[in-house]
């Protein structure tokens, strides 16, 4: 008896042996391969050998990982929901490349799972029972689809080429970018470039002028003063920037409120000379110099405009705090600070003002025409920010970006859900700058003349600038500058 057993035994162990160990595995298990051909993406070689989410072969189907980074380079948004599974769109959103590395080498050939669900692609819903002999796969615990015909050209308007000898090429549609050095006007470390030389300040207080592309030594041009409420050692804090086609250098001097800001500009003689003094904000359009006070306590009646070498003359109506975000608590305190925006169109000048004799809440934007000084109400929204582009009004609301017609009419929140950093106006363009939550799907939407929003990443961004037609921005992890040009779209 014990014979047989064992001889039953044996002939089980060897029909193990004979019989192939798919049978024994999960029924929702499959083998995947590493391709055997060259990929590229947007002109990208892509390193499968050491990608941690490699594209990986199934049925002799190419499949691509559904991660954030890799969709979005390709102007493709996937989102996945415990409940709602995987959702696909083309959105042409734009992301650099990110080549984000294993610490060991992939095997040519490794163990996926078929995904038994559903998925979204452009808002249709594509049935697990159409998916045929291409269906999702999970690989590393993210979610792959296959790169049919239907899917990669006719869905998400993806260029797909293959051939044995170049391999297989994919091609997005939406803007990309490249790495640049720096953003316009400045070098790699920061400095400022202007008319040829680069302009940098010291930690000893000295401004230097260094020719470019010149032999030549650095020139000290300025020197920054000791800082008044100092230890006698301790100079100013100075920065550099270059506004209306002028080099200027600004610091403050002295205490919180007894101080005062100092703004030297460079003339034509290569030294920097005092333009003004105090606690002010001011812009210079052609002839016409605008000034808003910005003393403390605040006070209304604090708009003036100078025409050339005339004396300056107050505008507006008497009963505005011009350039002050203002706004009354429910307590009855009031606060706020200085806006900084100033924007003339012929007599109109577009500024965020409060009117002190009617206004019980916040401040809003105003349009004062500087020659009957009459100031009429532009938006009844809280403004806190603007600005101009073209014929359009976007406004920061708190945090809420909002746009409206110029002449005026209804506001529209655009990028709703998201929180704006910053709102600027460069060279034709406005730049929305938002913070990076969970739920902000773009981090920099760029408009055009039209209104158009001709550019939208998904990137974290720090900084942005536009110069000839080229987008420049710096991601703010990497700290590294990309580049883009701006394509008009038109109506």
């Amino acid at each position: 008896m014990k014979k047989k057993a064992a001889a039953l035994l044996s002939t089980l162990m060897l029909v193990a042996l004979i019989i192939p160990q798919t049978i024994f595995a999960s029924p929702s298990e499959v083998k995947v391969t590493l391709p055997s051909f060259n990929i590229y993406l947007n002109g990208i070689k892509i390193e499968n050998a050491y990608r941690q989410y490699p594209l990986i072969v199934y049925n002799d189907m190419t499949y691509f990982p559904a991660t954030y980074y890799d969709t979005r380079f390709l102007g493709v948004e996937a989102t996945w929901d415990p409940t709602k599974g995987l959702e696909i769109k083309k959105t042409g959103v734009t992301a650099a490349y990110r080549d984000f590395r294993g610490s060991a080498k992939n095997k040519k050939t490794q163990t996926g799972t078929l995904r038994t669900t559903d998925f979204k692609l452009n808002g249709r819903v594509i049935p697990h029972t159409d998916q045929g002999q291409f269906p999702l796969l999970s690989f590393r615990n993210v979610t792959y689809f296959p790169l049919t015909w239907n899917y990669a050209v006719k869905e998400l308007g993806w260029t797909y080429k293959f051939d044995s000898k170049s391999g297989l090429s994919i091609v997005s549609t939406n803007p990309q970018v490249t790495k640049a050095t720096a953003l316009p006007g400045r070098t790699a470390d920061g400095a400022i470039v202007y008319k040829g030389n680069k302009y940098t300040l010291g930690a000893d207080g000295k401004v230097l002028k260094t020719p470019i592309g010149k032999t030549g030594k650095s020139e000290v041009i300025y020197q920054l003063p000791f800082w008044s409420e100092g230890d006698g050692k301790t100079r100013v804090h100075g920065e550099l920037c270059v506004e209306d086609g002028d080099l200027w250098l600004f610091y403050h001097q002295g205490g919180a409120v007894m101080g005062h800001d100092e703004y030297w500009r460079l003339n034509s003689r290569g030294k920097f000379e005092e333009v003004e003094s105090g606690y002010m904000e001011f812009r210079t359009f052609g002839d016409t110099k605008i000034k808003v006070n910005l003393g403390v306590p605040p006070y209304p009646n604090n708009l003036s405009v100078q025409i050339g070498n005339q004396n300056p003359t107050p505008a507006g109506d008497p009963a505005y705090l011009y350039g002050w975000v203002w706004e009354v608590h429910p307590n009855g305190t009031a606060g706020g600070g200085g806006s900084g925006n100033l924007h003339l169109i012929n007599h109109d000048l577009y500024v965020i003002a409060f009117n002190t004799a009617k206004d019980t809440d916040f401040s809003r934007l105003y349009k004062v025409n500087l020659e009957t000084n009459e100031t009429t109400r532009v938006s009844d929204l809280k403004a806190t920010n603007f600005a101009i582009v073209g014929k359009t009004v976007y406004l920061n609301n708190d945090g809420d970006l909002y746009r409206l017609p110029i002449e005026g009419g209804p506001e529209e929140r655009l990028n709703p859900g998201s929180k704006l950093a910053s709102l600027t106006e460069d060279n034709g363009y406005a730049l929305c700058i938002f913070v990076k939550e969970a739920n902000t799907p773009y981090t920099l939407i760029v408009y055009d003349l039209n209104g158009e929003a001709i550019f939208k990443t998904s990137d974290v961004v720090s900084s942005a600038a536009v110069e000839n037609g080229k987008l420049f921005y710096i991601e703010e992890a990497s700290k590294n500058v990309y580049t883009t040009s701006l394509k008009l779209k038109t109506k």
